[in-house]
């Protein structure tokens, strides 16, 4: 933040993610990721982002319920400000080996991989309620001189 350059590469994501239905936040099961993840969310939620549109995940999590206890209990922890924005719970995906050479192969993912993640968007996709679009594809009409031309001189006198 602050120059100009980081401010027009970001002003994409911004957009989306303001007018997107949810928002999916991956990080890594670690104290970094962790970290990673939640000043992402605060992120988001100062843009204006809807807490409930925001879906964390924790991405390559072992198999053990209290390591994902943990990380659930530790996100809630981070993530409430004291004021009422209401996150999902974590999504987690499992370390999976192979995945490297599936890729490479251009090889569907294993279904036991995507299939609960899959589930749980759509479940929230589905609880959600349409908002109207932030655009709109019908014309508007332009006043005639509203856009100014070329050749108009500047403040400094040069046409451009």
């Amino acid at each position: 933040t602050g120059s100009l350059e980081v401010e027009d590469r970001n002003v994409l994501a911004r957009t989306t993610a303001t007018s997107a239905d949810l928002v999916v936040v991956v990080g890594q099961p670690s104290t970094k990721g962790l970290h990673s993840l939640v000043r992402c969310v605060h992120r988001l939620i100062e843009h204006g982002v809807d807490g409930e549109r925001i879906v964390p995940v924790f991405n390559r999590v072992g198999h053990t319920v209290r390591h994902r206890a943990e990380l659930s209990r530790a996100f809630a922890q981070l993530t409430d400000t004291g004021q009422d924005v209401a996150l999902a719970s974590p999504l987690f995906i499992t370390e999976r080996r192979g995945l490297d050479s599936l890729i490479t192969q251009a090889a569907p993912l294993p279904r036991a991989l995507t299939r609960p993640v899959g589930v749980a968007i759509s479940a929230l996709l589905d609880r959600r309620v349409p908002t109207a679009p932030v655009w709109s594809d019908a014309p508007e009409r332009i006043a005639v001189g509203s856009l100014g031309t070329r050749f108009e001189a500047a403040e400094d006198g040069s046409a451009w």
